[in-house]
């Protein structure tokens, strides 16, 4: 779903009207049997961890905030895709499935994993990655901001920040257009790694389905998904404490 730079109230209502509207569906699609044999997924109450099991140790910590409206169950392959690498995976559980509800969530779900990892990194898709956004400024325990198909609102700009930033959008998204995407550049650090993926769209972040709205994809949801793990491990490791 897009995120709107307006004020809290505003963005609510906007919300909230979007999901009595909205043509998409939130729901995941995906069978268990799609993801890599090597991983596991537990779901707790406000969260789903998605790890590998056999490795000895994390190689980064990533708390992850899905897009509006859009259930966190809808990540678990993209996060299973990451834990492959020995990432730990922390999907957050949102309030309405709309992390402006409860933007800090992170900060209590990466105080519960901490001793796992020693490195934390946060970010999401679309309304879910302006919220991270907004979050990180006052959460120096992360140390990385990846943004799929999302940027800053103007109040949360990280412009004058340091913080490594990784912007991995989609050349046919209808929501989070690539004009958007350049227009807000502004509001990112002047180091911030973009990625443009050809062919991919915004749902295809998730696995929920077509989305209203969206542009139609021209690469497979199974590309989209390798292309945008490739990118976030080699962005991960140059993430240091």
């Amino acid at each position: 779903m897009p995120f709107f730079k307006t004020t809290l109230s505003q963005t609510l209502r906007t919300c909230l009207l979007t999901a009595c509207l909205s043509a998409c569906s939130a729901d995941p699609r995906f069978g268990a049997w799609e993801l890599p044999k090597s991983t596991q997924f537990e779901e707790k109450s406000d969260h789903i961890l998605v790890k590998n099991p056999s490795c000895e140790r994390f190689d980064k910590g990533i708390v992850f905030y899905p897009g509006a409206l859009v259930s966190a169950a809808a990540y678990i392959p993209l996060g299973a895709a990451l834990a492959e690498s020995c990432q730990l995976v922390v999907i957050a559980k949102m309030p309405f499935s709309l992390a402006i509800l409860n933007a800090d969530a992170g900060l209590a779900l990466q105080r519960q994993y901490a001793s796992q990892a020693s490195v934390w990194t946060l970010g999401g898709h679309s309304l879910g990655g302006a919220m991270a956004a907004q979050l990180i400024k006052k959460a120096p325990d992360f140390k990385g901001l990846f943004l799929l198909a999302a940027y800053p609102a103007a109040d949360s700009s990280l412009a004058a920040s340091n913080l490594p930033v990784i912007s991995i959008s989609a050349s046919q998204d209808g929501l989070a257009t690539p004009a958007k995407i350049n227009n807000n550049k502004q509001y990112l650090p002047a180091t911030t790694e973009y990625l443009e993926l050809q062919g991919g769209n915004h749902a295809q972040f998730g696995d929920y389905g077509p989305q209203d709205k969206d542009g139609q994809a021209t690469i497979s949801k199974a590309e989209q998904l390798r292309q945008t793990q490739q990118a976030l491990v080699t962005w991960l490791k140059q993430i240091e404490n």
